[in-house]
């Protein structure tokens, strides 16, 4: 089986990261919880996804041994709070 490398692997991470930060942040803020509440609940989606996914691997969660993980995913969220509440087109 041919080696992925590296560089595929964190580009396809990061993609599933920002997916499931958007998804948990739009949907706190259907709910009306308010914005910061949303971006932390978004953030905890993106992030625990990531976490459960490198536990079930045997692999220590990326949380813990990349810099910015969070961080991104809390960016990523508080720009989607604020094209919700711009009324942005969602297309």
């Amino acid at each position: 089986m041919p080696q992925i490398p590296p560089n595929v692997v964190t580009c396809i991470d990061a993609a599933g990261l920002s997916l499931f930060c958007l998804a948990g942040a739009a949907k706190a803020h259907e709910y009306k919880i308010n914005n910061l509440m949303s971006i932390l609940m978004g953030t905890i989606t993106g992030v625990g996804g990531g976490a459960v996914r490198d536990m079930l691997l045997a692999r220590v969660p990326g949380i813990l041994n990349v810099d910015v993980y969070a961080v991104a995913a809390m960016l990523g969220d508080a720009i989607t709070i604020l094209g919700i509440r711009a009324k942005l087109p969602r297309r």
